[in-house]
């Protein structure tokens, strides 16, 4: 590339790659090793991140604590944000 040439990441891109994951479009929280890139690296960690990871802790605790036989109920549907990745629609069966 020539010096000047504006590049642009798809961070959302990182934690979706193939070489990395074996299943890399299926929503797996417990997936090991995990070397996520959401919250940056190094010096351009976000400072929020250490707050993310705790709030998204207790919430799914809670979430999973209440309702242990929380389940997928139908396809999901992601959003179409190229930056930001995510679901529309993830509907789910509390039986």
């Amino acid at each position: 590339m020539p010096a000047g040439t504006y590049v642009h990441l798809g961070i959302g891109a990182a934690n979706r790659d193939p070489a990395q994951f074996s299943d890399p479009e299926r929503l797996d929280i417990r997936r090991n090793p995990n070397r996520h890139l959401a919250f940056g690296l190094g010096i351009h960690t976000c400072a929020g991140n250490s707050l993310a990871r705790m709030e998204a802790q207790v919430a799914i605790g809670k979430l999973v604590a209440r309702f242990a036989t929380i389940k997928r109920a139908g396809e999901p549907t992601r959003g179409g944000r190229a930056r930001f990745r995510g679901f529309l629609r993830y509907p789910i069966a509390i039986g």
